[in-house]
Formats: C-alpha cells, sequence, structure tokens
C-alpha cells in the first residue's frame, strides 16, 4: 500500500497537535528559556491582570425619551397596524391556504433598529416599506413609549390562566400575555 505524501503530513501534524494538547503548564510562567530563579512576580490567577480594579458595570441608559406626546405616539400606531395589514395580505397572497401566526410588531421593531443605521435612499425605502410615520429620535422614542406600555400592562398583578401543560404548580410563569387556546373550533 503507497502511502501519499499528503496524507502522512497531515497525520503527523495531527499527531504532533495532540501531543502539544497533552501538555501541562505549571503557572509559573516559565517557558524554560529563563535562569529558573523565579524572580518574576507571577499572578494569583495567571492572567496578568491583578494589579487593575474591577470597573463598576455600565448603566445603560435609553437614548431616546420614551415620554412622547400622544398624537405622535399615536401617528406611528397607525403606522404599525398598516405594516401590519400589508404583511398579512402579501403573506396571504403567497401562502392562501395555510393557517399563519406572525408578529409584526417584532418584525416593525428589529428593522427599525437596523433602520437607525440606515443612511440616505436606504433609510427612505426602509421607513415606506415599514410605514414608519415618526424619524429618528422621535421614531425611537416611540418604539420605547410602545414598549414601556407593553411593560406596565404586564404588570398588572393578576394571574393569567395556567396553561394545562403546565407540569409543576410551583412553576412561577408572571407572563402578563398568555395564549391559553389556539385555533380552537
Amino acid at each position: 500500500m503507497e502511502t501519499d505524501r499528503r496524507t502522512l503530513v497531515a497525520l503527523t501534524g495531527a499527531l504532533l497537535a495532540g501531543a502539544a494538547g497533552c501538555t501541562t503548564d505549571d503557572g509559573n510562567g516559565d517557558s524554560g528559556d529563563g535562569d529558573g530563579s523565579g524572580s518574576e512576580p507571577s499572578d494569583s490567577d495567571g492572567n496578568g491582570f491583578d494589579n487593575y480594579g474591577v470597573p463598576d458595570f455600565p448603566r445603560v441608559d435609553p437614548v431616546t425619551d420614551p415620554d412622547l406626546e400622544l398624537d405622535r405616539l399615536a401617528e406611528q400606531v397607525r403606522g404599525n397596524v398598516a405594516f401590519s395589514l400589508v404583511a398579512l395580505a402579501q403573506i396571504r397572497a403567497a401562502r392562501p391556504d395555510e393557517n399563519v401566526f406572525f408578529s409584526p410588531y417584532s418584525i416593525s421593531v428589529a428593522l427599525a433598529m437596523t433602520d437607525a443605521g440606515a443612511r440616505g435612499e436606504t433609510a427612505t425605502e426602509m421607513a415606506d416599506a415599514l410605514r414608519y410615520e415618526l424619524e429618528d429620535d422621535a421614531l425611537h422614542a416611540a418604539f420605547g413609549a410602545l414598549e414601556n406600555e407593553f411593560e406596565r400592562r404586564n404588570e398588572d398583578g393578576e394571574e393569567g390562566e395556567r396553561p394545562e401543560w403546565a407540569e409543576d404548580e410551583g412553576d412561577e410563569d408572571d407572563l402578563g400575555f398568555q395564549l391559553s387556546r389556539a385555533n380552537a373550533v
């Protein structure tokens, strides 16, 4: 059986890589090149960052103010409804015999984040297609206000109907919105 040279080189490389992975590091940073005196200070965990303090975790503040005039918010809500109906019409036209569920709000929010980075013609086309009635900071403030309203509605303190598939009574699911029956006839 004739051995292919490439196969032999590849197998040798794999063997050497495997053997290198089996070596141990004693953590003192001695690579064998020094004098072995160990005069260099060693870190407690060996990462080299023991002399640095841990920074405070940054507090994230929303860039836009979710307090928006109700009329301006209503404009964007109407735009979201228009987008939802157009998207549903297109999906139903493409799949007329299928039962379809989608979240136009989620699509609109995700693409609003993309829209924030868009410029020029791309930004204009996205705003037209997604039926964004507001621009830039006002648009993001509207989505922030909608998100705050959804969170407020989820914190109403009322327990939702427990789904039949829930196994454990101790399993707390504090969702304000729950779909307990789907496609019931």
